[in-house]
C-alpha cells in the first residue's frame, strides 16, 4: 500500500514526458485521489472487516463500478471532450450494480448453506 504514496509523483513525471499538454492537474490528481481512496478502502475492508468474502467482493465491485468509475469518467470526459458520455457511465454502473447484487446473493446462499450444514452436524 506504500505505492499509493507514489501515485501522484509518478503521474506528475508522466505529465512531463508525454506529448499532451498539462493533464496532471485536471485529470491526474482527481483520478489518483479517487483510486488511492478506493485502494485504502479495499485494504481496510478485506483486512479488518469480518464478513463473508462474497459480501466483501460485492462491496468492492459496487465501490469501483458505481462510485469510483463515474468520478474518473467525469474528469476524463471533462479533459478530453468537454461533454459527459452519460450513457456509457450509466451502463457501466448498472452492470457493476448487477454484478454486486449477484455477489451478494451468492454470499447469502453460501452462508445459508454453511449454516444449514453446521446445523445438520449438530
Amino acid at each position: 500500500m506504500s505505492l499509493t504514496l507514489l501515485a501522484l509523483p509518478f503521474l506528475f513525471v508522466l505529465d512531463r514526458i508525454t506529448p499532451v499538454d498539462s493533464w496532471f492537474a485536471p485529470l491526474g490528481i482527481p483520478s489518483a485521489v479517487a483510486g488511492v481512496i478506493a485502494a485504502w478502502v479495499f485494504f481496510l475492508l478485506f483486512r479488518f472487516v469480518k464478513i463473508n468474502n462474497w459480501y466483501k467482493s460485492a462491496i468492492a465491485v459496487f465501490i469501483t463500478g458505481v462510485v469510483v468509475n463515474p468520478v474518473v469518467n467525469y474528469y476524463v470526459d471533462r479533459f478530453v471532450i468537454d461533454e459527459s458520455s452519460l450513457l456509457s457511465t450509466i451502463l457501466t454502473a448498472a452492470g457493476c450494480l448487477i454484478l454486486a447484487i449477484a455477489l451478494l446473493v451468492m454470499g447469502y446462499r453460501r452462508s445459508k448453506a454453511v449454516g444449514a450444514a453446521r446445523n445438520a452436524e449438530a
